[in-house]
């Protein structure tokens, strides 16, 4: 994708958002991990320390202690646990809103690429309507130069031939049987 291309900008900006959240996702996933692990640790160690304390005390004594250790540990991996799906839920949801947000602009992208699609079949058919006509027009106006070339022509090798010449008192005249001088544009001038 490029820069140039406006309606991609909220898509890309939209990736970037979607990048940065799995990385927030990720480094929070650590960081739980990191807690359970020192979660476990001190639990762990408060076992071992229990463990040391039973064996001191009585055996009464000790299964009451082996109780309350098991509740701490308990209670410790469960807030660990509600802590971490809190913040997993958080993160889907998050996900889910960015990626509507996507599909929504990927939606809008595709309607002005199909409109732009279509306007520029529109144009080009037009176009081409308009470069026919010209073509039309380019060949009537070629077929009329044509025919006044050769009219002209005809003209000229009339002149040459000694038929046809400029009147005395003005217009043109045309020499008929070889002898007299008709003038010709007297007729035309009569029948406009």
């Amino acid at each position: 994708m490029t820069s140039e291309d406006p309606s991609m900008e909220p898509i890309e900006e939209r990736l970037m958002k979607l990048v940065l959240l799995i990385e927030k996702l990720e480094a929070r996933d650590a960081r739980i991990a990191t807690q359970q692990e020192r979660g476990v640790e001190a639990l762990r160690a408060a076992a071992k320390e229990s463990a040391q304390l039973a064996k001191q005390l009585a055996s009464g004594t000790a299964s009451s202690f082996q109780q309350v250790a098991g509740d701490a540990l308990r209670q410790g991996i469960a807030g660990a646990v509600r802590e971490a799906t809190g913040q997993l839920e958080a993160s889907m949801r998050e996900v889910r809103r960015a990626a509507g947000e996507l599909q929504t602009g990927l939606d809008r992208s595709q309607r002005i690429h199909q409109s732009v699609a279509w306007k520029a079949f529109i144009a080009c058919a037009v176009g081409s309507v308009f470069v026919v006509a010209a073509c039309a027009y380019a060949v009537m106006t070629a077929r009329t130069a044509l025919t006044r070339s050769d009219w002209t022509s005809l003209i000229n090798a009339a002149t040459e031939a000694g038929h046809l010449a400029p009147c005395e008192k003005g217009g043109l005249c045309a020499r008929i049987d070889g002898k007299r001088w008709v003038r010709i544009d007297r007729a035309e001038r009569q029948a406009k």
